[in-house]
Formats: structure tokens, C-alpha cells, sequence
């Protein structure tokens, strides 16, 4: 498996059974690595198996959320085919016919995207959740439009843009065609994870507000007669993803007190007038609101059912509401959706050796409908991840090992540690095309989920909390985890190459790589992959902005100081480049002394240094336009003075400075003749890829120097990759 393989990637998700258990609507993802991009289908397929499988949506783009009428006769999906008049995708809601052939018919559009789609039970009306553009949106024009005024840490999210003045809020639309979609939660807050009560004209929603407590949610009511919202809970919580009965009884998930980050969710039942859920999964500490896709608990009789992460496993399991809980799917595999009907479930799944695939199980048995990997299965055979424990003090880390391919027991390999991000998160028994590609390029691939990892109890997610909350903090129990499972594979899989041996991570991941290779020299080599290698930023501009003080305690605002010490780039005792410096400071000073950009560079920063240094300015105006002058011909000067460093002709004004630069960009080869040697393409990159022929970027390309001198020190640069991972 290479990086090129990514289009033969695809997926199952969202399973939906019929009414009567007899089909299952579903969504196959796949890779556009020409327009770099996803495209995903709803497609149908008998449970029994007999027919084929067939696409029942024709978009080209992103269709998804399929969702069956009550009777069974239609099936309700999102699309993003439809463009308007300036070409720009607009989400469409379509009802498309299950009987025989047609098209599907147009419910309503939207220039947002539309999602959790969920029927009424009398079919007469679909509630799904889009967000809602408030005044700033009201000029299509985006330069005419007037400024935000940020009042709140979460502002936006990545891929989604500002949300602080896009809430999120539940729409109702007739399935009829009678009328267009109109929005029932008005207001700044969030909205979502609609359920219909049996009446058909009242709603549970899970309302939200960042500008309040950021991780603090609640069920509210919905009243499509009068008109009304209500919230149910008492604020204190995260309590969300109502389910509702044939009964009205209220099934939810969340927990009760939302200052405390992490923790695992569990799954309750809200009665009739409580501000809080009873929760039933108490006796089973785990998270019942599993990672990688949350959902809504559903109900089958007296019981709910909810995925639950354990031990690198994610599990189908049901609860009864005197709080005892059974497996419904298990296995060394992560379940990532499902649906019921009667004693029939259709749930997706995925294992180290598949992506997500569809499966049924019934009184039959199990079995498995789809095969969307084989294209890229039948190219690169996967390699199955081998579960160990490794002991760190008093605990036992999990933690798996993929072989590389074409594995020979008497070679010694290298081997990589990747670290998942979160940290509440967890690696385990899912399709990990990384891994597999590491694998596949001739390194033994070790994942682990230490201390701070998500499928364990909240003492296990909890231990790496700042001190300010009683805990040591990120780069602490959760950094020895990780050295104990690099231990223990070296002992238990003496085919591993201790001399060779790398970390790599992202995001907490990234942190965690930064911080060993700040405090072993153990590893040959490690990649920061987009790391939060400054928890300041981290705190203060990301899109999860404030969510950190609940890992340590503290605010980054109040508490600058100690959030730094914990940043990983303070911690120097084992870099490399602490022996470097000298060299390679006497090399960069050699190349700047007579580069005329970089002495350009300097000039300009002395000259703003001044500027800045004036505290008055003259009344007289001949004063005036005197100081202007000289601060014109300085500049003048040290313009000149790089042009003919650089064998240029001087300018007259800086006005002709523009007309130049034109003329000035240009690449030439080396005295080899070669245009393509490092050096010149180095030199030159910033002008040949610069449309507008802006200078090229100085300090990037002393950067890139001193990164080449660092590989020529070291001898990488020269370095042979390793012969089992060569190909």
C-alpha cells in the first residue's frame, strides 16, 4: 500500500433498515484524488442478500443521510448536486420513491449543508439541522458585508469557517411539498440531533452555546403549535442525542457535571419534568458515546442501545432500564453505525484488515453484504495488527503491532511508534491506512493508547490532567506509557531494530513526538504532525480555543507562564542541534554576509527601528515633507545598494522600483549549467513560483539552507533507507 493507493479508498457508513427489516439504505464514500476531494452515494441493498447492490441517488457530488418514511415506501437524502445562479453547491433535501423506477423529487435546498434528517412519524414532516446565517450574511457580496465583533474563545471551526454567526438550528420541512423549510429554534444558540415525540408536531433538540460554558449542552423541547422552546435540563451537564420511544419515554447520553474534561459519556433516561438524566451504564465505565462517530442511542423495546469503546474495541450494547447491559455486536473491531428493526440489525464495521463494510446479524447469524475495499485489499493485501500489553508501573498499556510485508523473521526491521491525537482518544481494532502504509513500506508499525486515552475508566482518561486538577499533566505517565510499549515490543519482537527506531504523531500525537524527542535520544528520527507544540496558541487562536483549561486547570490567559513550561519546544536536553549550533551559526553568517537580499533585509529592519524611534513630527510643512524625503532617499539607498550587489542598474525613485522588478526575476542555471540544481532552485523558487513577481522570501530560503546544512552534517542526507523498507 502506497500514498498514491488513497483513490482506491472507500467506505461504508450510515446503515438504515427498513421498516419491515428487509433492505438497508446505506452511504459508500469514496476518494476523488483528481479533484481531491470525497464523493460519497446512497445505495440499497436487499438483507438477504439476493439482489445486487444499486446506487439509489445519481449525484456526482456528496450524498448522504438516508432516512426511511414510517411506511417504508420512500427514502429521504441529502445531496450537494445542485449549483445556483453563480455556481456556487447548494444542499438539497430529495424524497425519492422506493416502489419502482423515478426520480427523486426536490423537498428543499439550502446554502448551508443539511444533516441528521429524521421523519416524523406520521411522515408528514422531515426535521433535520442546517446552520442558520445571521445579519452578516445579508449582502451576497462578501466585501460589502459589515465586521464581526468576536465575543467568544470557539468562534470557528476548521472546515467549516465562522460559526459564531452561523448557528446550527433544527428546520422542519412538509414532506407534501406544500411549503419550504422554515427554521423552529431561532436565536444564537445551537440546535441539533432532532427526534420526533409520537404526536408529530413536538421535538427534543440538543441546544448548545459556547458563549456560555463551552462544554455544556441540554435537551430542549420543541412546540411546532405554539411555537415554543424549552430547555429541559439544568445547564450543568452535557446532555444531548435525545432518542423517543412509541411511548415518549426519552433516552439520552452525556454526563452531569461539563467543568470536568475528560470523561466518559454514559447513556440515561430523562422522565417526564427531571433536570437531569437517571443514568443507566454506570456499572460499565466507559465512554457511551464512542469515538470515531457519535450517535443518539436508540430504542428496541425496553432497552437502548449505544456504542460503547473498550480496550481498543468499539461494541454494539444494550442497556435495560434496570441498568443491565449486553453485547449485541463485538469482536476485536470498531462498529462505527447501526440500525434495528425487529430482531434484524444492519451496523457497519471495520477491523485492521477492512475499511467499514456493511454487515447484517439476525437469528440466522452474521454476515456481510458489501465489499467496497476489495480494489484496494486485492492490491496491497493488509497487514493484521497483533494485540500487546506493555506494563508501565502499575498499569498495562494496550497495544498493537503490524508486521511489515513480505516479513522474513530473521531480518531485523526498523520500527515506528505512532501516537494518536486527543489525547481522549484511542488507536485499537479499525482500518488504520497509515499503519498499513508504514507497513507496507518496510517498518514494523507499534500504536499504543496510554494514560489520557479514551475506552478505559475516567481515572484512566483523567491521569494526565494539569496540577492545578491533581495531575502531573501531558508529557508525564503518558510519555513513560509510551516508552514502556517501545520497551516491550523490543522484548517481545526481537525481529525490531533498536538502532532504528522512530516516533511520529498528530496533533496531541505531534505534542507527544515533540516532547520524547526532547527528552530521549532513543529515536533516530521523528515527525511532528501538526502538533500542538504550543499549548498557548493552542488555547488561544485554535478552534477548540478554552477547551484546554480543562485539561490543566487553568487558563492560558492567566497562567502565560506555567502553560509555557509545559510546551515541548522548552525542553532541549537531548536535541540534536545543540551540538550543531556552532556550525551551523558559522555557516549561516558566511552566507548572510554576502547575500545582498538578507543585508537588504537588515537594512530595512534598522530603518523601520528608527522610524519607529520618532515621537514627534514637525508643524512646518517644508519640515515635514524635508523628513519625508530623507526617509524616502534611505530607502532609495538601500535599495540600490542590493541592486548592485546584484549587478542591477540603480534607480532614479523608488517609483521605478516596480517597472523593475519585472525585468529583475529571472532563473539561471549554475556554473554547472545545471537550472535544476539545488542551489539554484533554492535560490530561486520564491520568483519562479510567485505570479506576481513579489522578491522571493529571504528568510524562508536561509531556512531551507540551514536545513540542508543540518542534513549534510549528519550525513542524512546522504543516509540509504533501510533495505526492507526500500521498494
Amino acid at each position: 500500500m502506497e500514498p498514491s493507493d488513497i483513490e482506491h479508498l472507500a467506505w461504508v457508513s450510515d446503515p438504515q433498515l427498513s421498516p419491515d427489516g428487509a433492505q438497508v439504505a446505506y452511504v459508500v464514500t469514496r476518494v476523488d484524488k483528481t479533484a481531491n476531494r470525497y464523493r460519497s452515494r446512497v445505495w440499497l441493498i436487499d438483507v438477504d442478500g439476493a439482489s445486487t447492490p444499486r446506487p439509489i441517488s445519481a449525484g456526482e457530488e456528496t450524498d448522504g443521510s438516508p432516512r426511511w418514511a414510517p411506511d417504508g415506501r420512500s427514502i429521504a437524502f441529502t445531496s450537494t448536486r445542485r449549483k445556483d445562479d453563480k455556481g456556487r453547491t447548494q444542499s438539497s433535501l430529495y424524497v425519492l420513491a422506493t416502489g419502482g423506477p423515478g426520480e427523486a423529487s426536490l423537498l428543499c435546498e439550502r446554502d448551508e449543508g443539511i444533516g441528521q434528517v429524521a421523519y416524523s412519524p406520521d411522515g408528514s414532516m422531515i426535521a433535520f439541522a442546517s446552520r442558520a446565517r445571521g445579519e452578516h450574511y445579508e449582502s451576497p457580496e462578501v466585501g460589502a458585508r459589515k465586521p464581526r465583533k468576536i465575543d467568544r474563545p470557539m468562534y470557528r471551526l476548521n472546515g467549516e469557517g465562522f460559526t459564531l454567526d452561523r448557528p446550527v438550528h433544527v428546520h422542519v420541512v412538509p414532506t407534501d411539498g406544500s411549503a419550504g423549510a422554515f427554521d423552529v429554534t431561532p436565536g444564537s444558540s445551537d440546535f441539533s440531533a432532532p427526534a420526533w415525540f409520537s404526536d408529530s408536531v413536538r421535538l427534543l433538540a440538543t441546544r448548545s452555546d459556547t458563549s456560555e460554558r463551552i462544554l455544556s449542552s441540554d435537551i430542549a423541547s420543541i412546540d411546532l403549535v405554539s411555537g415554543d422552546v424549552e430547555v429541559l435540563t439544568n445547564g450543568l451537564g452535557g446532555y444531548g442525542a435525545p432518542a423517543i420511544d412509541e411511548g415518549d419515554r426519552v433516552g439520552c447520553t452525556g454526563y452531569d457535571d461539563a467543568d470536568v474534561f475528560p470523561q466518559n459519556s454514559h447513556v440515561g433516561l430523562l422522565a417526564d419534568g427531571a433536570s437531569q438524566p437517571t443514568w443507566l451504564t454506570t456499572s460499565v465505565d466507559r465512554d457511551w458515546l464512542a469515538f470515531p462517530v457519535p450517535a443518539a442511542p436508540e430504542w428496541v423495546g425496553d432497552s437502548l442501545r449505544a456504542l460503547v469503546a473498550d480496550h481498543g474495541r468499539v461494541s454494539l450494547c444494550e442497556v435495560d432500564l434496570e441498568g443491565s447491559v449486553s453485547e449485541v455486536v463485538g469482536g476485536d473491531r470498531w462498529v462505527t453505525g447501526w440500525s434495528s428493526a425487529g430482531s434484524t440489525v444492519a451496523f457497519v464495521a471495520e477491523t485492521p484488515l477492512h475499511a467499514a463494510e456493511l454487515f447484517i446479524v439476525d437469528e440466522s447469524g452474521e454476515r456481510r453484504l458489501t465489499n467496497v475495499t476489495r480494489i484496494l485489499t486485492r492490491k496491497a493485501e493488509p497487514i493484521p495488527a497483533q494485540r500487546f500489553t506493555a506494563v508501565s508501573g502499575d498499569v498495562e498499556v494496550d497495544a498493537w503491532m503490524y508486521r511489515p510485508a513480505d516479513f522474513d523473521p530473521s531480518k531485523h526491521y526498523p520500527m515506528l511508534l505512532n501516537i494518536h491525537g486527543g489525547p481522549f482518544t484511542q488507536y485499537g481494532d479499525f482500518f488504520y491506512d497509515e499503519a498499513q502504509m508504514e507497513a507496507h513500506a518496510g517498518f514494523v508499525v507499534v500504536i499504543a493508547n496510554p494514560r489520557g486515552s479514551s475506552g478505559r475508566d475516567n481515572d484512566w482518561g483523567r491521569a494526565i490532567r494539569g496540577t492545578a486538577l491533581d495531575g502531573p499533566g501531558w508529557g508525564s505517565v503518558d510519555y513513560d506509557d509510551c516508552m514502556a510499549v517501545v520497551d516491550a515490543a523490543l522484548e517481545q519482537f526481537p525481529f525490531i531494530d533498536a538502532d532504528r527506531l522512530g516516533v511520529l504523531g498528530g496533533s496531541y500525537g505531534g505534542y507527544m513526538t515533540s516532547w520524547m524527542v526532547g527528552h530521549t535520544d532513543r529515536f533516530a528520527a521523528a515527525c511532528s504532525e501538526r502538533g500542538v507544540n504550543n499549548l498557548l496558541t493552542l488555547d488561544l487562536t485554535s478552534d477548540i480555543a478554552g477547551v484546554c483549561a480543562f485539561w490543566f486547570g487553568e487558563s492560558a490567559l492567566d497562567n502565560a507562564l506555567d502553560w509555557d513550561q509545559i510546551s515541548p519546544v522548552r525542553h532541549r536536553e537531548y536535541s540534536l542541534f545543540s551540538s550543531l549550533l556552532p556550525t551551523l551559526n558559522e555557516r549561516h553568517k558566511s552566507r548572510v554576509e554576502k547575500d545582498p537580499d538578507y543585508i537588504y533585509l537588515v537594512d530595512q529592519v534598522v530603518m523601520a527601528t528608527e522610524t519607529r524611534g520618532l515621537k514627534s513630527l514637525p508643524l512646518n510643512e517644508e519640515e515635514r515633507v524635508a523628513l519625508r524625503d530623507s526617509q524616502e532617499q534611505k530607502a532609495l539607498e538601500i535599495e540600490n545598494k542590493r541592486r548592485e550587489a546584484q549587478g542591477l542598474e540603480p534607480l532614479e525613485t523608488l517609483r521605478d522600483e516596480e517597472t523593475a522588478a519585472t525585468d529583475d526575476v529571472m532563473v539561471t542555471a549554475d556554473d554547472s549549467g545545471d537550472v535544476n540544481s539545488p542551489e539554484v532552485l533554492l535560490s530561486h523558487s520564491a520568483e519562479a513560483d510567485d505570479e506576481d513577481d513579489e522578491p522571493s522570501d529571504v528568510l524562508l530560503i536561509e531556512a531551507g539552507r540551514i536545513l540542508a546544512d543540518t542534513l549534510a552534517i549528519t550525513g542524512a542526507a546522504k543516509a540509504e533507507p533501510p533495505v526492507t523498507a526500500q521498494r
